[in-house]
């Protein structure tokens, strides 16, 4: 089964113990990586967070290594899950302008 997959079929809903600074940091678009106020770039890391857990999945040899890594990091609420970042955005400038084109 190839990493992806696995990824998809062990999410789970994790409780971060960190919620409320995570959601403060994606507000101000700042990392969540605590100490870290550089720019948000992807995965709620900036670019240099980004890369090291990147760099960490890789160093993994195996699918359920590299998975249970990942679930640890977003458990630990170092990273966010796939796509969550755009969840947790209270606002999209894009749409509050298409919205007000529209009225």
């Amino acid at each position: 089964m190839i990493y992806a997959k696995r990824i998809y079929m062990r999410t789970v809903q994790v409780k971060r113990t960190r919620q409320k600074e995570i959601e403060a940091a994606i507000a101000a678009s700042i990392c969540i990586v605590p100490g870290c106020d550089s720019p948000m770039h992807g995965r709620g890391c900036c670019k240099k967070h980004l890369n090291q857990f990147n760099s960490g999945i890789r160093r993994r040899k195996s699918d359920d290594e590299k998975a249970d890594f990942e679930q640890q990091m977003i458990r630990e609420g170092m990273v966010l899950d796939s796509y969550e970042q755009r969840t947790l955005r209270t606002s999209n400038p894009f749409e509050d302008l298409a919205k007000k084109a529209a009225s």
